[in-house]
Formats: C-alpha cells, structure tokens, sequence
C-alpha cells in the first residue's frame, strides 16, 4: 500500500481539500457565521478569525449572551463544530403576488365544502329545478 492510501484510509490524516466527514471546515468560520459547538450546545456568532498556520485558527466569537471569547481551533476541532443555515427561520420577504396567488387557489379549491351550488352560482347557466 503506497503512503497516499494510508493516509486517506486513516481519518485524522486528511488533505486541506478534503471534505470533512462530519461538522464544519476551518475555511467556513468566517465573520458572521453562527457555528454550534464552540461554548456548550448554544451557538456562536463568528466575529474575527485569523488563521496562524495552515491547521490553525484563532476566532472570536459571541455567544448567546453576548459574551465576547476567543478560541484556538485546529483541523481535530472540525467535527464538533457545525454550522447553522444563514438567513431567518420566519421571514417574510416572498413575493406577495404568488401568496395571493396560490392562498385564491386553495380558497377557490375549497369552496364546495362551504356553498355546494358555487359553481353553478357563479357561472350564466340557469339550472333546472331538479338540478338543484
């Protein structure tokens, strides 16, 4: 077996290329992120990170508190680490016209359960008496 497969069969020896098998990789702690993992279970808001070396981090984070720390972090510190989706869990910044949209749609689609006769109410046909 050549030098290369025995580092790639051992998990902790892994190229700066690779894909981390679990968490997060060094290169995604940027100012901003929220990362879980760095204080307790809470999460971590990203203020500064320097790198040191090529395996080696310094970041500054916020915690849930407001608590300003600083960590060391290093390539093993990758899989405790795990970042959080950007964005807000309940925005409202969709387009309004597709809510109208799809909210006339379900009304439209739903509205023989409250008036059985709306489509012959709403439309120019005169029904029969035995129709109704």
């Amino acid at each position: 077996m050549t030098a290369t497969r025995a580092a790639r069969a051992d998990p902790l020896v892994r190229s700066p290329r690779e894909e981390s098998p679990i968490g997060v990789r060094l290169e995604e702690l940027t100012p901003g992120s929220q990362i879980v993992g760095l204080v307790g279970n809470g999460a971590a808001t990203i203020v500064q990170a320097r790198w040191h070396a090529a395996g080696a981090l310094t970041v500054t984070f916020r915690d849930e508190s407001g608590r300003v720390s600083e960590q060391v972090l290093f390539r093993d510190d990758e899989g405790r680490l795990e970042k959080l989706a950007a964005g807000r869990p309940w925005s409202f910044d969709a387009d309004g016209e597709l809510f109208r949209l799809a909210s006339e749609a379900r009304r439209i689609e739903l509205a023989w359960l409250f008036d059985p006769f709306l489509a012959v109410q709403t439309s120019n046909l005169e029904p029969l008496p035995h129709q109704i």
